[in-house]
């Protein structure tokens, strides 16, 4: 492995962009100068060997000795200079287990990119970024007041699914999306072995939004707040041998509890993430998403699939992904830049319980078993005529369900509005009359949706019993389908809606500070 005088995290590298800029443009400078010297000493020697002279050897010119200085100037900085005309710098950095260069373009705002040691700038990766300013200034603020200067910040979007509800545990197939409404959190290794900080999270619950565990000692029962999937993931990296550093942390959040969706899967996605770069665990994110499903469902005692993990974690911005939760595989389908996300929180938290959750994964189970069937995702419709009563229409919902998540991924490639439309419909409406996880307030929200102009399409999203309805809309006529949509939803409920327009962005993501 190369040595260097020293290896640079994003903020030093940045830190230095300016006095780097300043010798950059010198150096460019020098180096303009010095061509044009070059030029005109070739010159004269074509023109006396032309004339069959003999040339004398020119003396080192002043402005050679300058850019050496200059060069050495960067050097001594750490940073090494790679190419004078384009004004590139690397820096050497630790990325995971590896030393990569961090590389810098004169002119670039920030450290962007990096590239292995043996490759160049035509190479060069992305370096993640903090996707809302704003929140990364405000968390890692008010994680300086609290404790000290954060080493890393870590965040994951939510998400919301475009259909194939209640699928995920069954083998199926979901078509979810992450959304531009983040969790985040600044954090930094403490000595004590402690997991310790604040947040955000429940402004309706503050006692609860700080917490304290020892690593060491997690809790048999999980705590009746939301440290419990940080708890869960913490606990599920050690059984699986990991050693993991206690960390101070800071948490900011801009996504809705209990809106369907997935802040629980953000949170443990975040931590996930903090974990697995502080203590070099190089854990793939489709790793990480299954370590974070077993979190919720052996810790947590929900037995989730693995969508809402997955969606947050390998998401593509501007895209929705196919999830085939068999085996993982993940195609994605771009959104039509016609069509707006809006996602319609009725005003009322969802009351998913465990139990309500678990008693329908049971009853899934309960109805393939009954169908000598390894999941749902084996079964027919000609098999429900096998099925006792109380099972059948679970069962019914799943199969059906899983036909219109590949008829809609089909309808969404071909950019055909009137069958995306109407395969939310029908999933909204075997969510409430088969599955019967939906609400008043879910079905008032859905119908005020269907009926205002622009809406391409509209149902319940995440796993129900209140909280969101995701619509796809027109987007000339968005401020029509705001207004019809809200006016609808308060004449028929007495909750105030919050419509929200939601852009597709890309997975969580971590960088060092």
């Amino acid at each position: 492995m190369a040595e260097f005088p020293r290896l640079f995290t994003v903020s030093e590298a940045e830190a230095l962009m300016p006095q780097l800029g300043v010798l950059l443009k010198r150096l460019q400078k020098a180096a303009g100068k010095a061509r044009a010297h070059y030029e005109a000493d070739l010159r004269s020697v074509v023109k006396t060997s032309l004339t069959n002279g003999h040339s004398k050897p020119k003396k080192r010119r002043p402005i050679v000795r300058e850019i050496e200085e200059i060069v050495r100037a960067v050097h001594l900085h750490g940073a090494v200079v790679k190419d004078l005309e384009m004004g590139l710098v690397d820096f050497p950095h630790q990325r995971g287990n590896q030393v990569v260069f961090l590389c810098w373009k004169l002119g670039e705002p920030s450290i962007r990119y990096w590239h292995e040691l043996d490759r160049g700038f035509a190479e060069r990766k992305p370096v993640a970024q903090p996707p809302n300013k704003a929140m990364a200034d405000t968390v890692i603020d008010a994680f300086v007041r609290r404790y000290d200067k954060p080493t890393h910040l870590a965040w994951a979007p939510g998400r919301v699914n475009l259909i194939g509800e209640h699928t995920d545990y069954n083998e199926g197939y979901v078509m979810p999306l992450a959304i531009n409404r983040y969790l985040m959190a600044a954090a930094k290794v403490n000595e004590e072995g402690l997991l310790r900080g604040f947040s955000s999270i429940d402004q309706n619950q503050p006692s609860l939004n700080q917490i304290e565990h020892r690593m060491n000692d997690v809790p048999l029962e999980p705590p009746n707040d939301w440290s419990k999937y940080a708890l869960g993931v913490a606990k599920m990296l050690s059984k699986d041998g990991a050693q993991l550093s206690g960390l101070d942390f800071a948490v900011e959040s801009s996504l809705p509890i209990g809106a369907g969706l997935s802040s629980s899967a953000a949170i443990e996605a975040v931590f996930a993430l903090l974990w697995n770069e502080i203590d070099r665990l190089e854990r793939s994110p489709t790793e990480l998403a299954k370590l974070c499903q077993q979190a919720e469902r052996d810790y947590v005692g929900l037995n989730c699939g693995i969508m809402d993990q997955l969606a947050v974690l390998a998401s593509r911005e501007g895209f929705a992904m196919l999830i085939d939760t068999r085996d993982l595989s993940l195609r994605f389908a771009p959104i039509p830049k016609s069509w707006l996300i809006v996602v319609a929180d009725t005003g009322t938290p969802r009351e998913l319980t465990a139990s309500a959750y678990n008693e329908r994964v049971k009853a899934c189970r309960k109805a393939a078993k009954a169908l000598k069937k390894k999941s749902l995702r084996n079964a027919s419709l000609d098999d429900l005529e096998k099925l006792e009563a109380e099972l059948l229409p679970f069962a019914r919902h799943v199969i059906t369900e899983n036909d219109r998540v590949l008829a809609f991924a089909a309808a969404l490639q071909a950019g055909d509005s009137a069958q995306a439309g109407a395969l939310m419909a029908e999933s909204h409406r075997s969510l409430r009359d088969d599955y019967k996880v939906s609400s008043p307030a879910l079905d008032a929200m859905a119908e005020a949706c269907w009926q205002a102009p622009g809406c391409i399409g509209a149902r319940m999203t995440g796993a129900g019993f209140g909280g969101a309805c995701v619509s796809l809309v027109e987007a000339a006529q968005l401020h029509d389908f705001i207004t019809s949509a809200e006016k609808a939803y308060k004449k028929a409920m007495p909750h105030r809606p919050s419509l929200q327009v939601c852009q597709s962005v890309g997975s969580a993501g971590i960088v060092e500070l």
